[in-house]
């Protein structure tokens, strides 16, 4: 950090939060209620010479012939401008695992603890343009998939009781297929409660720790709990690549298109080479990377950036008249959620039409699909638009932008 703010330039691009009139519009992490808890009444972060971070962790294989994986920390200084944030030069590796095993996040998150305790004291910083200052740093947020969130949480995983971070619904266990899944059905008098706090997060972690048994999906304490100012709930993120396009999208293309689930009501794969016609048809402009590929050969090979694409650009059109009117529509309303909550500059009236759409879809589910495939991921939209409000449109905290960052530390090997 020393040497980022060593260079020529670098504190006056950390000012561009000031500089910002959003008219009450959600657009970046600065306009969530989180970041503005740091900022009121002459918090830390109204200071120019403060700024706050976000993590994110993964595994990533190392060797096909091995199962050994690499886990790195990344963090990111949240006051640069967006199109710099996440730049190789600009992003701090916090530490890296290496082992045929996940790490044990009590150790290797401890060197994070250490060093923001230190940050959040202050260190002397040395600026081109301000001189010699003292500078403070706080880590506002993490990003991951749900498999390292619950690492890093000390929580369970996705498929058990009292997995939703946002909240303390148990769910229930349903039969599907020759085994069993975990399942959220909607809670009719209270879809998002009870909701889940960093105080008692902690107490949970508590309780786990002298009884020795996990307590409302909470295994034990977490080095989180410990860091500075670090809430343990709303600053962990729901990240939409996840989520969203690998989770809910990927499951409806599934419902409909799966060879086995062919005798569903839901079911439309009988129409799946007029959707692959469909597709194959569309020239995408430039800024779409990826050509869109058939569901029925290549499917089981698309990344998430082709779910994003089908979720936000092609899916109402190439499947309208392909499902029936009301599932049509149910689609089409949970598309457009995600529009608005993805727009760089939303409302809270955008926010919350979002919200109600995103609850009207979770609602119907069951009743559409089947409460089988009433999954966390499924779940885990009716907090999606408190997302926003807390940490800024669904990209900001989006695990794409550390994708290829794995890849990058790859070919160092």
């Amino acid at each position: 950090m020393q040497t980022l703010f060593g260079q020529p330039g670098f504190h006056a691009k950390l000012q561009h939060r000031f500089q910002r009139d959003t008219h009450g519009l959600y657009e970046d992490v600065y306009d969530g209620s989180l970041y503005q808890s740091y900022v009121v009444n002459n918090g830390p972060l109204s200071s120019k010479d403060n700024i706050s971070m976000s993590f994110n962790t993964d595994g990533a294989p190392v060797f096909k012939s091995s199962n050994c994986s690499v886990w790195p920390l990344f963090l990111s200084i949240n006051e640069l401008p967006l199109k710099l944030r996440f730049r190789n030069e600009n992003l701090l590796l916090a530490g890296l695992w290496f082992g045929d095993k996940k790490p044990s996040m009590s150790m290797f998150m401890k060197p994070l603890y250490q060093t923001m305790v230190c940050l959040g004291e202050g260190v002397t910083f040395l600026s081109p343009e301000r001189g010699e200052f003292q500078g403070k740093a706080y880590l506002l947020f993490g990003t991951c998939d749900l498999p390292a969130r619950s690492l890093v949480c000390n929580s369970v995983q996705y498929n058990g009781s009292y997995s939703c971070w946002k909240c303390e619904q148990k769910g229930q266990t349903e039969k599907v297929g020759k085994g069993h899944t975990h399942v959220y059905p909607f809670q009719h008098k209270c879809p998002k409660g009870p909701k889940r706090t960093k105080e008692s997060v902690v107490e949970n972690a508590r309780t786990a720790l002298s009884t020795g048994e996990t307590t409302l999906g909470v295994k034990g304490p977490s080095m989180l709990m410990i860091i500075p100012h670090f809430d343990t709930v709303r600053g962990i993120a729901i990240d939409y690549m996840h989520g969203v396009l690998l989770g809910v999208q990927k499951l409806l293309l599934r419902l409909w298109f799966s060879k086995n689930l062919v005798s569903k009501p839901f079911s439309v794969s009988t129409k799946v080479d007029k959707v692959d016609n469909r597709l194959s048809s569309i020239t995408p402009p430039s800024t779409v990377t990826r050509l869109p590929r058939s569901i029925s050969k290549h499917v089981k090979h698309w990344k998430a950036s082709e779910y994003r694409s089908f979720l936000l650009y092609y899916g109402v059109v190439v499947m309208q008249d392909v499902l029936d009117s009301v599932r049509y529509w149910h689609y089409a309303s949970f598309v457009q959620a995600i529009h608005i909550l993805l727009a760089s500059r939303s409302s809270p009236e955008n926010i919350e039409q979002a919200d109600k759409m995103l609850a009207m879809f979770v609602k119907d589910f069951a009743q559409l699909y089947d409460i089988c495939f009433m999954t966390l991921n499924v779940h885990q939209l009716l907090h999606l638009a408190d997302n926003v409000r807390e940490l800024g449109p669904l990209y900001i905290s989006s695990c794409f932008q550390y994708e290829s960052k794995n890849g990058f530390l790859l070919k160092l090997i």
